[in-house]
């Protein structure tokens, strides 16, 4: 599905995540601009993947950078610095 908890991993460590798949829905979507911090490309763009990160200006990378360390504690379950049971809420809440 393309989604794992290393993707926690390298967000904790405000890495931007890339996400290459055509029919991921990705957690918490309802609730998250994931568009302001990560990369989604479909399968198809895998040949153009280089060129398509090597075109993201650093301006652009610190935008997303910032607004990943607004959103990165959703994925985090254990307290003080976990809020992924309020993103759940919320999350479901919009259903």
């Amino acid at each position: 599905n393309g989604w794992g908890a290393r993707v926690v991993d390298y967000m904790a460590m405000e890495c931007l995540p890339l996400m290459v798949n055509d029919r991921m829905i990705f957690p918490y979507a309802n609730v998250l601009p994931w568009e302001d911090f990560a990369i989604h490309l479909r399968k198809d763009q895998i040949p153009a993947l280089a060129a398509t990160v090597r075109n993201i200006s650093q301006r652009r990378q610190e935008e997303m950078r910032t607004a990943l360390r607004l959103y990165k504690a959703g994925f985090v379950w254990w307290r003080p610095d976990g809020a992924a049971y309020e993103f759940t809420l919320a999350a479901l809440g919009q259903r």
